[in-house]
């Protein structure tokens, strides 16, 4: 067994060759960029036969694809984001309100939970669709899987809505629904070059834009209408696909750029000028959610890139916050169980214990940490069975099926 040690950043102790320090360093270690996989020709050994070391990160090669940590721990940010936001209307006394500190704190949840999740759906489906391509499956079994693996997430979205609004509001737009039409735009868009994904981002958020002023016109409830419908899916719903569809696509680019000082500062330092613009020029009330603001967007995509690259930066290279960070990476490992599950169990609780929207601020943070602790407390000992039985789990031997005699490997 060969091994190679993969240093994903430059220490002042190492010598870098003058040609590595001219191409940087891509997401997942030197170059050639190539998804953090070692290549015959760059080892001049079978990929097969290849240990991969990175950091904390022991893998063998022809078993498991690389993970990049620091992905599930944005992923369970989200969803913890999304807990805190959640509970907080579920149990937070509405008498409150005249407390706005707090409600801007559930609204600052809220509002970045979702850009962080879609950014690494997109992220992460760049990488998984690339990695299967190398063992060799062909376009329409991929083709095959996703589409199977988005009509899943999106009748898990039917079972949602009958849960929280019933039979006649079934075909209500949401997150589950985003996820799944995500799922496919942007996985026949990754073909398309970088610029041409960062175009479009550009033109759906400018149709949002555009449709802002009609979004009171078209309040969509879920009731089955097919123009309604459309309009839902279009921009009026929870969670339309303009501008939505952006963080996805975002998340497919980021995947493809080397991680290096110059692009970090051309992609950043422009994003928090026109976040800082939009700020000044509309105030804090032109941050909206429901129509999603430019201001919104602006700022919400420069909040998931530096999240994304600060924490790439000291978790990934810097080797720090092992501890710190384990409860989200965890969370970050079964999304979609804890999603359902806070939503359809944790409301039904929340009720059954009568603290339904009763509780003081420092009473619902109590109840908040519990919930963190709690889940931990199950992820540690779940993940121990590589999460066998979750929704994760079957969404991935149910998807997995339109691949033919492969190997199953862990979802990211």
């Amino acid at each position: 067994m060969h091994v190679i040690h993969r240093d994903f950043f430059p220490s002042k102790e190492r010598k870098i060759p003058s040609d590595q320090k001219k191409q940087g360093f891509n997401l997942h270690g030197t170059q050639p960029f190539n998804y953090g996989y070692p290549t015959p020709e760059t080892t001049g050994i079978p990929t097969d036969s290849i240990e991969v070391v990175s950091g904390n990160l022991t893998e063998r090669n022809d078993l498991k694809p690389f993970r990049l940590e620091s992905i599930d721990i944005i992923r369970g940010l989200a969803i913890a984001l999304m807990i805190f936001t959640h509970f907080f209307y579920y149990s937070i006394n509405p008498a409150l309100i005249y407390n706005k500190l707090i409600f801007y704190v559930a609204d600052l949840a809220s509002f970045f939970s979702v850009p962080l999740f879609y950014f690494t759906i997109g992220y992460t489906l760049s990488i998984s669709i690339k990695e299967k391509r190398r063992k060799g499956h062909s376009d329409s079994e991929l083709t095959n899987y996703i589409l199977l693996r988005s009509c899943l997430i999106y009748f898990l979205g039917f079972v949602l809505n009958i849960d929280e609004v019933g039979f006649d509001r079934v075909w209500e737009w949401s997150t589950l629904q985003m996820i799944s039409i995500g799922y496919i735009v942007t996985y026949f868009l990754l073909e398309k070059s970088k610029i041409t994904r960062a175009g479009l981002i550009v033109v759906s958020i400018m149709i949002a834009c555009i449709l802002a002023p009609f979004y009171s016109l078209y309040s969509y409830g879920g009731d089955w209408n097919f123009t309604a419908f459309i309009m839902g899916f279009i921009f009026s719903g929870d969670d339309p696909f303009f501008p939505w569809i952006a963080f996805f696509l975002l998340g497919s680019i980021i995947a493809e750029v080397k991680f290096t000082k110059k692009n970090i500062i051309l992609i950043c330092i422009p994003l928090l000028l026109l976040s800082s613009v939009s700020i000044l020029a509309g105030g804090i009330n032109s941050i909206t959610k429901y129509p999603a603001s430019l201001t919104y967007i602006i700022l919400f995509i420069t909040g998931t890139l530096i999240t994304y690259y600060g924490l790439f930066y000291v978790y990934e290279i810097k080797n720090v916050g092992k501890v710190l960070f384990y409860p989200l990476r965890l969370f970050g490992m079964f999304p979609l169980t804890i999603f359902l599950f806070h939503i359809i169990v944790g409301e039904e609780l929340i009720k059954r214990f009568s603290i339904y929207q009763s509780l003081g601020f420092i009473e619902f943070l109590g109840v908040f940490v519990v919930t963190m602790i709690m889940l931990t407390c199950v992820g540690f000992f779940w993940e121990k069975w590589e999460f066998k039985y979750s929704i994760d789990w079957f969404l991935k031997i149910v998807s997995h099926k339109m691949l033919k005699n492969k190997k199953i490997t862990t979802e990211r």
